[in-house]
């Protein structure tokens, strides 16, 4: 299984900013591409694919103080609805901070 998400950096001085991070965590590789306003997500592995994903989005919220926006979302070439991605409320992030709705 192939996961890509490409998501949606703020406009300002950011401390991940054009990196590329290529690791492989409980059995997943992870490759992590982020270029000015965009960081893009590439998972591959036969499990545990949404808990990496997870696991990563929560730790760039931490480095950078917001979650990243999901621009769009595929699973092995299909193009999902990236609001799937968002399972809590503070997941959403508005222009003042996290959001709790």
């Amino acid at each position: 299984m192939k996961w890509i998400v490409n998501m949606k950096v703020k406009n300002y001085i950011r401390n991940w900013s054009n990196q590329d991070i290529n690791t492989k965590y409980m059995d997943v590789i992870v490759d992590i591409k982020i270029k000015d306003t965009n960081c893009m997500l590439m998972l591959e592995g036969n499990q545990n694919i949404e808990d990496v994903f997870r696991l990563i989005w929560e730790l760039l919220s931490l480095y950078d103080g917001y979650f990243y926006e999901p621009i769009s979302y595929e699973v092995d070439g299909i193009i999902k609805d990236r609001e799937e991605l968002i399972k809590l409320g503070y997941f959403k992030t508005d222009k003042n901070g996290m959001s709790r709705n």
